[in-house]
């Protein structure tokens, strides 16, 4: 099981979710997917909490992760 407060970079998650990280950087973000951007004035890197995305995608009952 994955550590609930570990922060993954777009690539980390996008293995994790067996994904392309175009997709967690621009549909699942843009769906909705709890996320922090991490630099100057908000515009650095997405990182994402484990613990925030798993209960984000489990109540889509799967359905953010089909094209």
């Amino acid at each position: 099981m994955e550590n609930k407060d570990r922060m993954l970079s777009v690539e980390e998650l996008a293995e994790f979710l067996n994904v392309k990280p175009w997709t967690v950087r621009y549909k699942l973000v843009k769906d909705g997917m709890p996320h922090y951007r991490i630099g100057r004035n908000g515009q650095g890197h997405f990182r994402f909490l484990i613990g925030e995305v798993l209960p984000w995608l489990r109540s889509s009952d799967g359905t953010k992760l089909q094209a």
